[in-house]
């Protein structure tokens, strides 16, 4: 993952300098040279006299509005030291808006901090990590006692696919380029389930003896445990974790007790592709952490708003 061109997106209040993401996306510009776009997004329902005033008066209170907030960004950003850096400030509807910049400025990353006014993800931040197809990495005002861990979430079984590979892949060399840049630790998670598990337990119509049960289980483990040899041989040996169990209970426990600075993972729509990234339990594990969180989307996945 190249980072020559970072959306840096303004959160509600505009304390730019103090916002965790602006001092991330410096820090990211200085070590690659890297451009950086201040964006901001008003909603039209956010200017005065909206759906009120005639549209010659709307335009003309939008423009002033405009103006004195370029001034204001202007001004908090008199100081800044580093790289190239722009603002640019667009109205509508913000996630459209967002990733619209995101696609037409070809950027490489949105760097954002999650809503303050939300202890989890809020609706703009879900509508993003649902939508984009530029990775995003979604920051937490109240990120305390953070390790130097950067924890990378795959799905083994995607390796059976030729997408699954190429999502697997691109999490990795994200987790890579970002260990390094920043001085983290990488730890490769994934999870797995014996498929029917639950059913073999618990079935009226089918009794499995715990001798059979545990040799199945067994086999699985070292199945799993292979394919993490074979991954790894590709990318390298890191620090690695095979949890059995339910994926967002799983990771979102071992998340939030370990307080890595991201998790790195998957996130699309549901596609077709088995596993644990997909659209419902992806979106529960995002909802039931407070580490920040890196999404990346399969390559060649194109927003829906576009």
């Amino acid at each position: 993952m190249k980072l020559k061109k970072i959306l840096f997106v303004v959160n509600r209040g505009f304390l730019i300098l103090d916002d965790p993401a602006f001092e991330m996306c410096a820090r990211l510009s200085r070590e690659n040279n890297a451009f950086i776009e201040v964006l901001l997004v008003i909603d039209d329902s956010d200017i005065p006299g909206y759906g009120i005033f005639s549209q010659k008066k709307n335009e003309a209170v939008k423009q002033e509005l405009l103006e004195r907030t370029r001034s204001y960004i202007e001004a908090q950003l008199a100081n800044y030291k580093g790289a190239e850096l722009a603002i640019r400030i667009r109205t509508g509807v913000k996630f459209i808006e967002i990733i619209k910049e995101s696609v037409e400025g070809d950027f490489d990353i949105i760097v954002k901090t999650q809503d303050i006014h939300h202890q989890r993800l809020h609706s703009l931040d879900l509508h993003l990590l649902r939508k984009t197809q530029t990775p995003i990495w979604i920051l937490r005002n109240a990120a305390l006692n953070q390790s130097n861990q950067l924890f990378a979430a795959i799905d083994l079984d995607l390796e059976y696919t030729q997408e699954g590979r190429a999502l697997n892949d691109k999490i990795m060399d994200a987790s890579k380029q970002l260990a390094h840049q920043l001085d983290l630790e990488i730890t490769v998670i994934s999870c797995w389930k014996l498929n029917g598990e639950d059913a073999l337990r618990n079935s009226p119509f089918l009794k499995v003896n715990d001798i059979d049960l545990a040799e199945m289980i067994t086999l699985e483990t070292e199945r799993q445990s292979e394919l993490m040899k074979e991954f790894l041989s590709k990318h390298g040996e890191f620090e690695h974790l095979l949890i059995k169990g339910d994926a967002v209970d799983s990771i979102a426990n071992y998340v939030n007790i370990s307080r890595p600075k991201a998790l790195i993972m998957g996130t699309f729509a549901r596609s077709g592709l088995s596993g644990y990234l997909i659209g419902n339990t992806a979106e529960d594990i995002l909802l039931s952490i407070d580490s920040p969180v890196i999404a990346l989307k399969p390559p060649g996945f194109v927003s829906p708003v576009l």
